[in-house]
């Protein structure tokens, strides 16, 4: 193998190791681009409370599920509105289920991101 086709491999290999911070950066980008972010704010909280509250009544294993998938989500690919959805979810199933369903959604979106460094890194996490 020749000098330029080694450099040539190390590039590919590069970006090819990079392509989840590319991902991440993409879908972040565009989280905020299309204003999807404003849906997640203390106040949209508060305007929402009514109709949350009776979605949550009516349809609890769904509104859970939901929130789970949100709450996976949000962590799989780093968006900023833990914090808000942390909120939500204590605001509309209370503390103790609240805390089950966040803890459910953040290691479901954690163990995905472990899983996509190891599929696009193949299995080496340097």
């Amino acid at each position: 193998m020749s000098e330029v086709e080694y450099k040539m491999d190390q590039k590919k290999s590069l970006h090819k190791r990079l392509l989840p911070v590319y991902i991440l950066a993409a879908v972040l980008i565009a989280f905020l681009a299309t204003g999807q972010h404003h849906h997640f704010t203390p106040d949209a909280l508060k305007e929402n409370h009514a109709a949350l509250t009776s979605f949550v009544q009516e349809s609890a294993v769904l509104a859970a599920g939901i929130y789970i998938l949100i709450y996976a989500l949000a962590t799989l690919f780093s968006l900023p509105i833990a914090t808000v959805v942390t909120v939500a979810g204590g605001f509309m199933f209370g503390a103790v289920f609240g805390s089950a369903f966040t803890v459910i959604g953040a290691t479901i979106g954690a163990t995905g991101s472990v899983a996509k460094i190891g599929v696009f890194n193949q299995g080496r996490i340097c």
